[in-house]
């Protein structure tokens, strides 16, 4: 795999090239080959779309709130158990 200053640099360097090619083309084909090139560079990437991005936040907020409800009860649970062997919670097993 190429490191991330090597592919910018391929990157460039084809975009050069397609503009000069495109230059020597009639203005309305110009649309599909930039569409093209720009596709191609960010397929080599390793970009998500907005959509997969705002997806994933909403998977992490979600996994997040589930992580803090468990820990809440599992200090719940752990205050109990405490409690019925007879001993005092600690602060680390307080809710």
């Amino acid at each position: 795999m190429l490191a991330p200053h090597e592919v910018l640099q391929q990157l460039g360097a084809h975009f050069q090239q397609t503009t000069e090619k495109l230059q020597q083309q009639a203005p309305q084909e110009l649309p599909a080959p930039v569409k093209n090139f720009l596709n191609k560079g960010l397929e080599s990437l390793d970009v998500v779309s907005r959509e997969e991005f705002d997806v994933q936040m909403e998977v992490l907020r979600r996994t997040r709130q589930k992580l803090e409800a468990l820990e809440t009860q599992v200090a719940h649970l752990e205050a109990r158990i405490q409690a019925l062997e007879g001993k005092a919670p600690t602060a680390d097993t307080l809710p």
